[in-house]
């Protein structure tokens, strides 16, 4: 703490704000300030935090001497300091001065005694609770009026009760949290845990704070410490590219890429100050930092529990009050119809479900009337995007579907009655590759599209929804790669038509190859 107190040197400041006051007042402001920071650490990170009822004793000692009140019980010696302080500071002041800084001092522990009592018992305070507990226990209000201790001024009370120098006074105080709040935002926000909401063969996915708290907004880290030949540096690659093609030339359906913030080495300084916010175990490894793709609010996502789990009471209530369900995302699988289960719902107790990443058939979002010619052309655009813009192979990307990044990009989404205002979204580029402009990356996009999950719509289903479903992917892609190639590259436009041309036909080899199969 004395380190503290000496970095801060808030005698300086003190003598900034009282220039003229002589040697024994302004040590006695000196001493108050000195002694504010080690007694507010008690119950902002130290042993009071939790401990309402021992707070309030210790806030109660305090006060004693100031309001005139005697004090039976154990003093804490920082307390005693204070008395002592005031001693001085009661022998020197006017009766307005010392009724000024004793209401205060009042707010300041009403204060405390609100910041302890909300994180005893976990409240999360609204912005204006938080804004009015702030109000109450920022240390500049006692100061006011030990610097008129100090300068020895004297003004008629209803000076100081003017509202004018109330306002003043309010005002002051703001600036003080804002300024307060901005320097040790980074402090505290390197206090927050991360927590894992997602793991996979590339590598587990952790953000700041839990599920309890407003983490929308928020960075999401891919460590990589999945499977061999993962590289969350390639993932930062390719994810760039795709990144400035869209930059270059933005995406005209509601398609959103998470920005990309950072890649992270093993031995980066980074390590430092982030380690301690994983759990104990976990040690210093490559990663990649990117902007979280906003999770599907909880309102939103118990519908889908309630879909996926009809007629299991006991799982639907587990998993709608999961913590590790929060992360919601929705997987949009265009190219897969759920096989058609027995009429009737198993009860079986090792049934499973979970809300991260979930599976939504083609069949599901007919039943649920979603928009799926829509979500069809937008991932055919993102396609074209990322294979004649980005110039990759698309290879094991993913699409979810999600809130949109903010309100201010809520026109550019898909409305629903049941998924709400939503967008898609692309992620996970780390099994991608370079595409050559050629026959040679016609056949690697080809292979791609295939080796990934059933995001696309599939040619040569027999459905005949899928199949009309197939020519709007179709037709949405040859546009939208037009567009990208741009008149430069007229000369390879017949690319985008070839590689439409090896889906079908890859896709009618392989139809052959399930139809030549013996029935079991």
């Amino acid at each position: 703490m004395s380190k503290k107190v000496n970095a801060c040197d808030f005698s300086f400041f003190i003598s900034i704000a009282a220039p003229d006051a002589p040697p024994d007042r302004l040590k006695t402001v000196c001493d108050w300030g000195n002694w504010v920071f080690p007694f507010d650490d008690l119950f902002d990170s130290g042993e009071l935090r939790t401990d309402l009822s021992t707070s309030e004793r210790v806030l109660d000692s305090l006060m004693a001497n100031m309001m005139g009140n005697p004090f039976i019980g154990y003093k804490l010696p920082i307390v005693k300091a204070h008395d002592d302080i005031y001693k001085r500071f009661e022998n020197g002041s006017s009766y307005g001065t010392r009724r000024r800084f004793v209401r205060a001092m009042q707010q300041y522990t009403l204060g405390v005694a609100h910041h302890v009592g909300h994180f005893t018992t976990n409240h999360i305070p609204s912005l204006q609770e938080m804004l009015s507990t702030r109000q109450l226990s920022v240390g500049v209000a006692p100061l006011y009026h030990l610097v008129e201790y100090a300068h020895e001024i004297v003004l008629p009370d209803e000076i100081f009760e003017h509202p004018v120098i109330q306002a003043l006074e309010r005002l002051g105080a703001d600036f003080v949290i804002l300024s307060n709040d901005i320097l040790s935002y980074r402090k505290e926000e390197s206090n927050i845990q991360y927590r894992c909401i997602g793991r996979g063969f590339c590598g587990s996915i952790w953000t700041p704070g839990n599920a309890q708290h407003n983490d929308d907004g928020q960075v999401a880290i891919k460590r990589e410490d999945g499977g061999p030949g993962r590289s969350v540096t390639n993932d930062y690659n390719m994810h760039l590219r795709v990144l400035q093609s869209a930059i270059q030339q933005p995406p005209l359906m509601p398609l959103s890429i998470p920005y990309c913030h950072n890649l992270v080495q093993t031995d980066d300084a980074w390590w430092l100050s982030n380690l301690h916010r994983f759990p104990s175990g976990y040690t210093a490894c490559r990663a990649l930092i990117s902007e979280r793709i906003p999770k599907i609010p909880r309102p939103i996502s118990n519908k889908i529990v309630d879909l996926f789990c009809a007629g299991n009471a006991q799982l639907s209530t587990f998993v709608k009050g999961n913590p590790d369900d929060d992360a919601c995302l929705v997987r949009p699988y265009l190219g897969r119809r759920r096989r058609h289960r027995q009429e009737g719902i198993s009860e079986s107790r090792f049934q499973r479900f979970s809300l991260r990443n979930v599976p939504l058939h083609i069949d599901q979002m007919e039943a649920l009337d979603l928009c799926a010619g829509l979500y069809a052309e937008t991932m055919a655009e993102a396609l074209a995007l990322m294979h004649w813009g980005a110039e990759i192979d698309a290879n094991d990307v993913e699409f979810v579907l999600a809130p949109p990044r903010s309100k201010h990009t809520q026109s550019m989404a898909f409305q629903s009655d049941y998924l709400g205002t939503h967008c898609m979204w692309i992620l996970d580029f780390d099994c991608c590759r370079p595409m050559r402009m050629n026959a040679e990356g016609v056949e690697q996009a080809c292979a791609a599209f295939f080796r990934n999950d059933p995001f696309y719509p599939r040619p040569g289903t027999g459905e005949t929804a899928d199949e009309e479903l197939w020519v709007v992917f179709k037709q949405r892609f040859l546009s939208s790669s037009y567009r990208f190639l741009g008149g430069t590259r007229q000369h390879i436009w017949y690319l985008a038509d070839r590689l439409m041309h090896r889906i079908e036909e890859e896709a009618r080899s392989r139809s052959r190859d399930i139809n030549s199969r013996p029935s079991q």
